[in-house]
């Protein structure tokens, strides 16, 4: 019998730890289900889609012209870095206050006010050259894109969740791709990996504006 008891204390340890897993998993999951269940009612009005399509196209519009005006050199005036993150923030809460009305998604606020602090880091850094400016720029950063993948998870399927959860990982990505350039010294701009991601942020929405005009059947 004591020859047998370390092995039985081992097996124990080993099946408490693996029961550990499923129930951490097991909480995320209920966590997602709950948080499903209050908000199922939002973006039920018949108009909803074509606002949602419009910030998608607005947000295209500002990428492609932070990205033309960087990576040409137009140097257009009163143009700074940042502003199309800026302006792609105050529109993504404008237009979700307004969707919402008179409640307050304040998730998707919380993406546009992580973008505007985004944008205000790049005018007085715009190379982040200084350590504590990069550490923020990639906070706010990783911030966003996880915001981003909870609005997606919290989705019901077939919403367009996989189209924002796509823009959530966009942005974990353009992190990456920050950290990359600053200690592989590639040299692309600050501004240009921001724009990149609003860009791709715009088509993720678009797709989800999209998928509202079409609500899955009941049989799906």
């Amino acid at each position: 019998m004591s020859v047998g008891s370390p092995d039985l204390g081992h097996q124990s340890g080993r099946a408490l730890s693996a029961a550990r897993v499923p129930t951490f998993f097991g909480i995320f999951r209920a966590a997602i289900s709950n948080r499903r269940r209050a908000i199922s009612n939002r973006f039920r009005q018949p108009s909803d889609w074509i606002r949602l399509v419009a910030l998608g196209i607005l947000l295209i519009d500002l990428a492609a012209l932070s990205l033309l005006n960087t990576l040409s050199g137009w140097g257009m005036n009163g143009y700074r870095p940042g502003m199309g993150a800026v302006f792609g923030g105050l529109l993504t809460g404008i237009i979700t206050i307004r969707v919402a009305r008179p409640a307050l998604y304040m998730d998707w606020i919380a993406t546009g006010i992580l973008q505007i602090g985004l944008g205000f880091i790049l005018p007085g850094e715009p190379q982040l050259a200084a350590m504590p400016a990069f550490a923020l720029f990639c906070i706010l950063f990783a911030a966003l894109g996880t915001v981003r993948l909870w609005i997606g998870a919290t989705l019901e399927p077939g919403k367009g969740a996989a189209s924002l959860m796509a823009g959530g990982l966009t942005s974990l990505f353009c992190v990456a791709w920050a950290v990359i350039d600053r200690f592989a010294a590639i040299g692309v701009a600050s501004d240009v990996i921001v724009a990149t991601d609003l860009l791709l942020t715009g088509i993720s929405i678009v797709g989800f504006g999209l998928a509202l005009r079409h609500p899955p059947s009941k049989m799906e």
